[in-house]
């Protein structure tokens, strides 16, 4: 019902204390937590929990069941993962209905995806990156277009057209998620396809934190990449010369139609030199220093994420096929989250020649030449001095006159 939860979906793992937990539950009366005795793996009955509100729908605590930590009012959500990644401990559930969609006479049919939340205790409060909380006070649609919520970071969704696919994913879910002892994080989920009927298979895509210390996806399947999660806070991946260039961009909205088996897919921007966006979608874009981490802002939302590069699949599969990666089909992406929870994919198509080999600071006077970020001479021999503020080109490497 509306209250209790199913007694499925269990998660057991240890906190940073040692101590261990399960997380169970789908649907019905959401996802719960339990504290277990780490030597018997059964329940701990030295820890107690009060009844709050236990007469009602909105139950948060009950001894024998636990505590909510998600979900309830027979809102979809099931298999949930709980994981610490750099900080917080994360919980992963899945919205919707596992099938593939396509049923305009059952909108429980489809509509499966992942929902991220965060907390700095493993028994919650688990908030997204708007910070409401993963537990609910009234039902709530939380699935498909006639969706009234977009609770929880939308991590990726159905989506098709993207690198080298033949057939688009959807119904993406029922995840693991695996700070592994090689320093990176695993994605694991399985997912349906566009023209695969109910035919599923298992995928793995490498997971980064933003500098918010949100998770966001890698836009390819891992295929062994080397990148680990401290490279990303320590060495800039992409130099920023390498950056500028024509990105296929994919949105992962919230609200896709499952019953039309709606999908996401790319259109074209630029990455201009001078830190602008061009193309489908107008803004900005900017690096920070040293790290991997990147902003783009869309239409005047701000997605922080990573940019790094991956070795693109060079056959992508469909319900009865496999994948296969060469280096040569390394390209530069980037993947990013707005504070709303939507996320976004980029894919670099087509590079800018920048000539920049390196950033400084303010140039001092010298006998080279002197461009702007379009390749355009602005000075010449001896002139720096007299450059307004702004980012230049001289012997190859980036200055910047304040």
């Amino acid at each position: 019902g509306r209250r209790w939860p199913h007694a499925i979906d269990p998660c057991v793992f240890y906190d940073e204390e040692g101590k261990l937990w399960m997380s169970y539950g789908s649907w019905s009366g959401g996802i719960w937590i339990l504290q277990l005795n780490e030597e018997t793996g059964l329940r701990n009955y030295d820890v107690a929990y009060p009844s709050t509100n236990g007469d009602t729908d909105g139950v948060t605590s009950d001894p024998y069941f636990g505590k909510k930590i998600a979900g309830g009012f027979y809102s979809s959500g099931e298999g949930s993962y709980i994981e610490y990644i750099g900080g917080y401990y994360f919980l992963f559930v899945s919205n919707g209905g596992l099938a593939a969609g396509g049923d305009a006479n059952d909108y429980n049919n489809g509509g499966y995806q992942m929902r991220v939340f965060r907390s700095t205790a493993p028994n919650g409060p688990y908030l997204d990156p708007s910070g409401r909380s993963a537990v609910l006070t009234a039902y709530e649609l939380n699935f498909g277009a006639k969706n009234a919520s977009t609770r929880g970071e939308n991590i990726f969704g159905a989506y098709g057209d993207w690198g080298n696919m033949s057939d688009g994913e959807r119904s993406q879910g029922h995840n693991s998620i695996i700070a592994a002892d090689d320093g990176r994080t695993y994605l694991v989920y399985h997912t349906r396809f566009q023209n695969g009927g109910e035919g599923h298979q298992v995928r793995v895509h490498q997971v980064f934190q933003n500098q918010n210390g949100w998770l966001v996806a890698a836009p390819f399947e891992y295929t062994g990449e080397k990148v680990t999660s401290a490279d990303i806070a320590e060495t800039q991946q992409v130099p920023a010369r390498n950056i500028p260039g024509t990105y296929r961009f994919l949105r992962h909205k919230y609200g896709l139609d499952h019953t039309k088996k709606e999908l996401a897919t790319p259109v074209n921007i630029t990455l201009e030199p001078g830190g602008k966006v061009t193309g489908a979608y107008t803004g900005s874009w900017s690096t920070v220093e040293g790290t991997s981490y990147i902003t783009v802002t869309i239409a005047g939302v701000k997605y922080d994420g990573v940019a790094v590069e991956q070795v693109m699949e060079s056959k992508t599969a469909d319900a009865n096929s496999m994948f296969y990666a060469t280096e040569s089909n390394k390209v530069i992406t980037f993947t990013a989250m707005a504070t709303s929870g939507v996320t976004v994919w980029g894919q670099q198509v087509e590079a800018i020649a920048t000539d920049i080999s390196d950033v400084t600071p303010s140039p001092s006077a010298s006998s080279r030449t002197v461009y702007d970020m379009l390749g355009r001479k602005v000075s010449t021999a001896g002139r720096e001095d007299a450059l307004k503020p702004g980012v230049y080109i001289v012997g190859g490497k980036k200055h910047v006159v304040k």
